[in-house]
């Protein structure tokens, strides 16, 4: 992901809502939605909830309990 996208996504895992987002980064809403589409897209995810579980399995669970779509 790109530093924003990264900036983006560590917000979302904070709980923050679009508009609020936008307003800590200095962009419009619709600038952080691209941005929250194309983290999906390259997490593999389709929701807010599903990419924080992704991102807590990926790099805090255990190694035998990763994530995996379809689980």
């Amino acid at each position: 992901m790109t530093r924003r996208e990264v900036d983006v996504a560590r917000r979302i895992a904070r709980g923050m809502t679009t508009s609020k987002i936008a307003s800590d980064l200095h962009l419009s809403p619709h600038t952080v939605r691209d941005h929250v589409k194309t983290i999906f897209a390259k997490m593999g995810v389709g929701s807010r909830g599903e990419l924080v579980a992704k991102v807590f399995a990926d790099n805090y669970a255990e190694p035998d309990r990763r994530y995996r779509p379809g689980d």
